[in-house]
């Protein structure tokens, strides 16, 4: 049954991707897509899928073996396909003595932070038990919603240590590819929680194979911001980081995404209709994650609304150490705003290394106009309250209206 539900999932997700990467940007029935989760799993592989356009048979049958191959396979806490996944989190902080006034020193012990970090010499490296370990917990995305000053305010708790911006493994996720992803984490401590920062995670059919080598326990952080404003900030990236001039009207292609003079142009049709994109896509955010939610159980997500986060980051670290089961260590004192960018930074005396995000962060936004806004909102809206009925997510943006 299991390897039926991960079936259906992979045809759902690759068939998704080939419609919107694979060729010109389309329009589609987008409640349409939203029905295909709420089919028995049964009808999901069983011929075309009018949303879509694709059929089955489609996807190729060395992905169909590869996928039934890798997860599929016995899932067990300590080792699956043959490859250790480490300890467990709960057993990991059940080494940690919080009472004792010195515990930050004894459990973040593998770098030191005098003004930069820096990794100990090696022979203390390995009297301490510092090596790179299998993540216990991911920040998944969403992509230009907040996920990188999420994983450095995470990095900042003594017992997370965090690889920050990790793509995934490789095309082919195989023993191979996950040992080598492994050695580019940072060293962590037999008392530290090894976390990385994925965000292709949230929405690529990687995911499925990508289950079979991590522990059945791991968690995951979702950051999820208003996804109009989510879909500009994304369109002021691609612009900012392709060779598009910067003096004259341009229409240039940056990783297979049609980048336009303007964010309307890029994300509308002639006709006014939402163009199927990148900047798009990624918004329709019930529809990733209840591809996760076939994979893994809902108490193993954290959701968070990342424009509450942005306004203050306090609370949201405070539920992290809730969910994670931490020691707590984070102060109301340890984030303050910035003066210039309006965005907080981080003020903690352990960690001089960090305080302020890179100056990129945070672009100003173009002047979008009512008319464009108010269709981007009209076109998430049903996603979005997807995501307050069947999750009981209730983020203000859920219910904004331009």
């Amino acid at each position: 049954m299991r390897c039926k539900v991960v079936m259906a999932c992979l045809s759902v997700s690759i068939a998704i991707t080939l419609v919107t990467f694979g060729g010109g940007m389309i329009s589609t029935n987008y409640p349409a897509l939203l029905r295909i989760y709420r089919q028995p799993q049964s009808e999901r592989t069983q011929g075309p899928n009018p949303a879509l356009g694709l059929k089955w048979n489609e996807i190729t049958e060395v992905e169909r073996k590869d996928a039934a191959r890798q997860t599929c396979s016995p899932h067990s806490q300590s080792e699956h396909n043959g490859f250790k996944t480490g300890d467990s989190i709960e057993t990991i902080l059940g080494r940690i003595n919080s009472t004792d006034p010195n515990w930050t020193k004894k459990v973040d012990n593998c770098y030191t932070y005098d003004g930069k970090q820096s990794p100990i010499p090696e022979r203390l490296l390995e009297k301490r038990q510092c090596q790179k370990r299998l993540p216990v917990a991911i920040v998944i995305g969403v992509k230009k919603g907040g996920t990188g000053t999420l994983s450095r305010f995470l990095g900042l708790h003594p017992v997370i240590s965090i690889t920050r911006e990790m793509p995934f493994p490789g095309k082919q996720v195989n023993a191979s590819s996950i040992t080598k992803w492994i050695q580019l984490m940072r060293f962590s401590s037999p008392f530290q929680l090894t976390m990385t920062e994925s965000p292709g995670f949230f929405h690529s059919h990687l995911t499925l194979v990508f289950q079979s080598f991590l522990s059945s326990s791991v968690k995951f952080f979702v950051i999820l911001r208003d996804p109009v404003d989510r879909a500009i900030s994304e369109y002021l990236h691609y612009v900012a980081h392709s060779n598009a001039p910067k003096d004259r009207p341009f229409d240039v292609i940056y990783k297979n995404v049609r980048i336009q003079e303007t964010f309307e142009k890029t994300i509308l049709e002639p006709g006014g209709d939402i163009v199927v994109s990148k900047f798009t896509w990624l918004g329709l955010y019930i529809i990733h994650i209840q591809k996760l939610l076939n994979l893994y159980e809902r108490d193993q997500f954290m959701f968070i609304d990342g424009d509450a986060f942005a306004k203050d980051p306090y609370p949201t670290m405070s539920k992290v150490e809730e969910f994670l089961g931490l020691p707590k260590f984070y102060k109301r004192s340890h984030f303050v705003k910035s003066k210039t960018k309006g965005f907080f930074c981080a003020q903690v005396p352990e960690r001089p290394d960090f305080g302020c995000m890179i100056p990129s962060k945070g672009r100003p936004h173009p002047n979008v106009s009512e008319d464009v806004l108010r269709k981007l909102q009209d076109f998430y809206r049903p996603y979005n309250k997807a995501l307050r009925d069947q999750l009981g997510l209730n983020f203000s943006w859920i219910y904004k209206k331009k």
